[in-house]
């Protein structure tokens, strides 16, 4: 498929919704789009899981060079004022707090809870292939391989500790680092994950989403 540089529009058909977005190779960045929507919690993501990929529309608003996509990414951003977009173009997500807010805003109060549990409960009701499929992964049973990987990572589960940046005085400790990221998550860091975590735990970064980390003792499972 040939390669173009342009600024795109994803929109929501049944609400109305919208997502502007610039790539260098706009089907390219399409289709990570579509991978993305599968497991990532974010506004865009988390209505196409809802309502289904078929009702979003991709389309491209205007092809322009390179050196121009921030520039018209900007206009479109405020031209359009895309609801989806949880941080303004070229700011950082995890220090805007305009992204926080309109995060938790769109998907953490009651109604929009209640909103996605009605669009998933008419989809259950509606959407038979949809159904089945539910279904087919609900009873797809755990491998032996699998079930002893979780075992050994268990074992090996090690604690973490979240620090302050600048005196390293230990503020909270978390049974493990996906415990870490679920606190992050739910006090204004979205798109936290476990990676920036562990590299700071193993020397390799010097913070992450504003605060130290370090291990603490590996905890063991008696059997």
């Amino acid at each position: 498929m040939e390669k173009i540089s342009a600024i795109y529009k994803i929109t929501n058909t049944i609400n109305g919704r919208t997502y502007v977005g610039r790539s260098k190779n706009v089907y390219k960045r399409w289709g990570r789009h579509r991978e993305d929507a599968k497991f990532r919690r974010l506004p865009l993501y988390e209505d196409i899981r809802s309502f289904g990929i078929h009702n979003f529309a991709f389309s491209i608003i205007e092809e322009c060079e390179p050196e121009m996509l921030d520039e018209r990414e900007l206009f479109y951003f405020k031209l359009i004022n895309p609801e989806y977009n949880v941080v303004p173009p070229g700011e950082n997500p995890m220090n805007n707090e305009f992204a926080r807010s309109s995060y938790k805003k769109a998907y953490f109060t009651d109604e929009a809870s209640r909103n996605r549990s009605e669009k998933l409960k008419e989809r259950w009701a509606n959407d038979k292939e949809y159904r089945d499929k539910m279904i087919k992964i609900s009873s797809v049973p755990c491998s032996d391989e699998k079930k002893k990987a979780i075992a050994k990572a268990k074992k090996n589960k090690k604690r973490v500790a979240m620090h302050n940046l600048e005196t390293r005085e230990e503020l909270h400790v978390f049974e493990s680092v996906s415990e870490a990221v679920r606190y992050l998550r739910s006090s204004g860091y979205p798109k936290a994950g476990a990676t920036p975590i562990s590299n700071v735990c193993k020397g390799r970064w010097n913070k992450a989403y504003e605060h130290y980390w370090s291990f603490k003792e590996t905890q063991t499972t008696i059997q």
